[in-house]
């Protein structure tokens, strides 16, 4: 008889345990092969696709291939040089100089008392380069705010520094998601990381920041916050915002407050610029690295902070710009992109901005821009979620300037800082030299004069208040319009010291149209005078004139604006078929969701503000239920549409097609050799690149994201091969503040690089 031990495997367990493992492998294959495919461009980019081949075409071996010639000869280090140049001098020009009492800035470096600084702030050490997600940005390669200092000339107070060294080191926090984790690395705010929106600050005890007042006369402080891709900022600092858990640890609050949101400051900060202001520092200074505007009335307000530096998301080098700004190598130029509000909550867009946490109703949880009542039993989807837009147009500068027209608020109380806005350190005066309204046009001739001590740059802004109301446009029809609008801007030239210098500044006269959604339904150019204004900002003017329009002109379907016509020139066969900008969703809208809504209205005296989401409003109408059915291809078949051809043999190539116009009939003969599964190929793994369509001699692209830049590069043409994280450029918002269209350029041309 033969011996069997209890471990051994009957023939047929082992068939089962093998059949069981193989089934798991085979499942294990097919899910990861359908994410591959999913991600097919990322995973060629990362590992390499192939090798390219390319074989001219019959006829086109002579032609000039180069499409687009690099300015640097494709060298890599000459071209990661120049864009490094240019991200620190984009920074140069888009930091904003927001405060400067009593000449607090520029310091001096040279050896003096001002060359040593104590700079406070956990966010000093751990800044805020770029965005989230697609904005992340490789820390590694980039130039800290530390370097920035000593490049300029600084010295930054050593044991300040070890200070925070350790306090980030030995203090732990809770993460959202209940991890304990220490204080040395930045909190992360995207999606992945479930929103960890800590505003991490280190307590300074008083006798702290005296010892740190004996090291230096100046005293920095460094405030940071970030944003980008896959979460909205929260609108609340409690225990929504931090899912309930208890925030005060080790002393510090780590921005739990319920009566504050993300963009004011904390508590702790709060403390840390009393204690800070408190000690015998002769100047504070305050750098704000956020890309958002924040809350700061407090800071404009208080008498002991000199000078304050909004810098944004600086990119790779551009903390080396923020050293030139304060030491005066670099003259800030920069203007705001926003307005700095004084309190964000009386914003009319806060109340409907989209919270991207939750509100409580009995025992539902939800979030408040959630509808309660949309589920895969009755659409195509596990839930919904909307946003009111009820400020319609009047948002940012616009609301501000319009409601203070009409009275509606107190525009210096509302407001800290304006759109367009930024100090020097020189002294600007512009007046207009002449004007003229002709063909069309509008055109001003502005004169600069650097009336101060320093070489710097100056912003030239044009606004236009159009006629508003049946008094002022003798029109039955009411059309909502803001009280001033941005109709033109120009970046000047470096202008010495004692200097003057003329520039020309033109728009259309059919920018000045409003939109009638109403009436019309189109654009329409009221009659009526409207005023052109050189301003110093949205707010504050240097002088103006009028423009009278003698009649109302509209913009319809048989009249597109020139602009249109413009944009539409090479998509279109003739001008004829330029397609107006016209009222088109009307019978798609939801008229139930609509119904919800009341849209702010300068016509109704702006009685009508804002509401943020009611539990009304989270319930889906039954028209809107209705329009998110799950999509069923075979309940929308065409039968009398016609069939395209398919896979015929006409023997194009994509290349034989360059320079064609959009219009030529060769687009069809070559989309005629397309197969359905081409086509279906070019729209399924359109992601991050498009696939190769061999029947029209189409190759493959690799297209990666990045608002700052292209997050990733090939160099050597051989996805996968020589792939490295590319520069990364300051935040668009940073960007916006140069008010420099000539640096634009710049940008996009090194990005093509």
């Amino acid at each position: 008889m033969k011996k069997t031990g209890n471990n051994a495997l009957s023939g047929k367990k082992h068939i089962v345990v093998w059949s069981a493992a193989v089934a798991f492998l085979l499942v294990l294959l097919i899910t990861v092969t359908a994410g591959m495919n999913g991600a097919a461009r990322s995973m060629d980019f990362r590992f390499g696709g192939g090798e390219m081949i390319v074989t001219p075409a019959e006829g086109t071996q002579n032609w000039d291939t180069a499409y687009y010639l690099s300015a640097y000869g494709g060298d890599k280090g000459k071209i990661e040089e120049a864009a490094r140049s240019l991200t620190e001098r984009i920074e140069g020009e888009g930091i904003v100089l927001l405060k400067n009492e009593n000449g607090t800035l520029p310091l001096d470096p040279r050896g003096g008392k001002e060359k040593n600084v104590s700079v406070f702030g956990w966010s000093f050490s751990h800044p805020v380069y770029g965005g989230s997600g697609s904005g992340a940005v490789d820390e590694e390669s980039c130039i800290t705010p530390r370097d920035g200092l000593e490049d300029a000339g600084f010295s930054v107070n050593p044991t300040l520094e070890s200070l925070y060294a350790d306090w980030s080191a030995n203090t732990k926090r809770k993460t959202n998601a209940g991890k304990t984790v220490d204080c040395d690395s930045r909190p992360a705010t995207d999606s992945n990381a479930s929103g960890d929106w800590d505003i991490v600050e280190m307590p300074v005890a008083a006798a702290t920041a005296a010892e740190a007042a004996e090291y230096s006369s100046v005293a920095l402080v460094f405030l940071a916050r970030q944003g980008g891709e896959g979460c909205d900022l929260p609108l609340n600092m409690g225990k929504h915002t931090f899912y309930g858990a208890g925030r005060t640890q080790a002393g510090n609050s780590f921005g739990y407050n319920e009566n504050k949101h993300y963009l004011q400051l904390s508590d702790d900060e709060e403390e840390l610029l009393r204690t800070v202001c408190a000690a015998d520092f002769e100047k504070v200074v305050v750098v704000l690295n956020s890309s958002n505007a924040m809350q700061i009335p407090e800071l404009q307000a208080n008498e002991r902070i000199g000078a304050i530096l909004t810098v944004g998301g600086p990119g790779s080098t551009g903390f080396a710009a923020l050293g030139g700004v304060l030491s005066g190598e670099v003259v800030p130029s920069g203007r705001t992109a926003d307005v700095y509000a004084a309190d964000f909550t009386q914003d009319p867009v806060f109340c409907n901005f989209s919270d991207p946490y939750y509100y409580t109703n009995d025992s539902l949880v939800k979030k408040r821009n959630e509808y309660t009542n949309v589920n895969l039993s009755n659409t195509g989807y596990a839930n919904g979620y909307f946003v009111q837009y009820e400020e319609g147009i009047y948002m940012g500068y616009r609301w501000y300037e319009t409601a203070a027209r009409e009275g509606v608020l107190d525009y210096a109380e509302a407001v800290v800082y304006p759109f367009g806005y930024g100090l020097s350190y020189t002294e600007f005066r512009q007046s207009i030299l002449s004007y003229s309204v002709r063909g069309g046009r509008v055109s001003v001739t502005v004169n600069v004069e650097n009336a101060g001590k320093r070489a710097g740059k100056d912003v030239i802004q044009l606004y236009y208040t159009a006629p508003f109301g049946k008094k002022e446009t003798g029109s039955d029809t009411v059309i909502e319009k803001p009280s001033k609008v941005l109709a033109a801007f120009d970046k000047t030239d470096v202008i010495e010291a004692g200097e003057s210098r003329r520039y020309t500044l033109e728009f259309a006269v059919e920018d000045m149209a409003s939109y009638d959604d109403k009436a019309e339904k189109c654009y329409v150019l009221d009659a009526g005078v409207y005023t052109i204004t050189l301003g110093k900002n949205s707010h504050d003017a240097w002088e103006s004139f009028t423009y009278e329009n003698p009649s109302k002109i509209v913009y319809g379907a048989d009249n597109p604006r020139q602009s249109e016509r413009d944009a539409q020139k090479d998509a279109v066969l003739s001008p004829q078929d330029t397609v107006a900008a016209v009222n088109v969703f009307g019978d798609f809208l939801v008229e139930e969701e609509m119904n919800k809504m009341v849209p702010l209205s300068r016509e109704e005296d702006f009685t009508n503000l804002p509401a943020a989401p009611t539990d009304m409003d989270r319930i889906a109408s039954g028209a809107l239920i209705e329009s998110i059915q799950k999509y069923d291809v075979r309940e929308h078949q065409n039968e009398t549409a016609e069939y395209p051809l398919l896979e015929k043999e006409n023997g194009l190539s994509l290349a034989d097609l360059r320079g064609k116009e959009y219009g030529d009939p060769a687009w069809e003969t070559l989309l005629d050799q397309m197969s359905v599964r081409d086509m279906k190929l070019l729209v399924s793994t359109g992601g991050f690149g498009t696939a190769d369509v061999a029947s029209v001699g189409k190759p493959k692209t690799l297209d990666n994201d990045g608002p700052q830049a292209l997050k990733y590069g090939d160099w050597a043409g051989t996805p996968g091969k020589d792939t490295a994280a590319l520069n990364a450029f300051p935040t668009e918002t940073v960007i916006a503040c140069t008010w420099n269209e000539d640096l634009c350029a710049e940008w996009g041309a090194i990005v093509g690089e």
